[in-house]
C-alpha cells in the first residue's frame, strides 16, 4: 500500500482526471496540496479545493499553471485566497485592476507590497487608505516625486515610515522630519539615525519625554562611541 509520500508524488504528476477527483478529498493536506497544484486538475475540483478548510490547497490553487487557475482563486469566498494571488507578477492586466480594487484591505495590501508595476505602485501612493500610501512608501519602485510627497503626508504613519527610509532621505526631509509635528514621526528620525548627534542634541529637548529619553541615550552611547567621559 503506498504511503502518502507516494501519493503526493502521484497527485503532482498524474493526468489520470479520476485519479485526481478522488486523490483531491484525501485525509492528507499534502496530498489535497499536490492535486491543487497540477494542472491537469478539472476546474471544478480546484473550485472545491479552493475553498479547502485548510490553507495549504487553498494558496496552491492560485499557483496552479492552469490558466482558469486565477479565475477560480478571484471568484474564491475566502479572501486569504486573493491575498496569495495577488502575489504573482504573471496576471493580465485586467486581474490586476480587480486586485487593486478589491473590497478586502489586506489583498490590496498584499498587492501594494508585492507588485512589481511602477504604475500601481504610483496609484497606492495616493490611495485613500494610509496603509497603502505607507506601503508605497517604502516599496522599491516609489518615485523620488511620490516619496517627497508622502513625506509631507497628512497622515503621522505615512510621515513616520517615510522618516525611516533612511537611504532615501534628502538632507532637508531628516531635517524637516525631525521637526515633524507628530512625536511618533520624530521618533522614527531618531531611531533611524543612531550614529547623528545633531538629531540627537536636537531631540534631547523633545517636547515628548520618550523621545527625550531616547535622544539622551543615544548621546550617551555616542559619548562612549567616541571616547569622552559622560557628561
Amino acid at each position: 500500500m503506498p504511503g502518502y509520500q507516494d501519493l503526493v508524488g502521484e497527485a503532482r504528476t498524474t493526468n489520470d482526471e479520476k485519479r485526481l477527483r478522488a486523490l483531491s478529498t484525501h485525509r492528507v493536506t499534502a496530498v489535497r496540496t499536490a492535486v491543487a497544484g497540477n494542472p491537469a486538475t478539472p476546474v471544478d475540483v480546484l473550485e472545491v479545493l479552493a475553498e479547502d478548510k485548510h490553507h495549504l490547497p487553498r494558496y496552491e490553487v492560485t499557483s496552479n499553471p492552469r490558466p482558469e487557475a486565477v479565475a477560480v482563486s478571484m471568484a474564491a469566498r475566502r479572501s486569504d485566497v486573493r491575498v496569495i494571488l495577488a502575489q504573482r507578477h504573471d496576471l493580465p492586466a485586467e486581474v490586476y485592476e480587480a486586485l487593486f480594487s478589491d473590497p478586502d484591505r489586506q489583498v490590496r495590501e498584499s498587492l501594494a507590497t508585492s507588485t512589481d508595476r511602477a504604475d500601481l505602485v504610483a496609484r497606492f501612493a495616493q490611495d485613500e487608505e494610509v496603509s497603502l500610501r505607507a506601503l508605497a512608501a517604502i516599496h522599491p519602485l516609489c518615485s523620488d516625486a511620490d516619496f517627497e510627497r508622502l513625506s509631507r503626508d497628512p497622515s503621522n504613519r505615512v510621515r513616520a515610515t517615510v522618516a525611516g527610509e533612511r537611504r532615501r532621505l534628502s538632507e532637508d526631509m531628516v531635517q524637516r522630519l525631525a521637526r515633524d509635528r507628530s512625536a511618533n514621526v520624530r521618533w522614527h528620525v531618531l531611531t533611524h539615525h543612531r550614529d547623528r548627534r545633531d538629531l540627537a542634541e536636537l531631540l534631547a529637548q523633545d517636547a515628548d519625554e520618550m523621545n527625550a529619553a531616547q535622544a539622551r541615550h543615544h548621546l550617551a552611547e555616542l559619548d562612549r562611541r567616541d571616547g569622552k567621559a559622560p557628561t
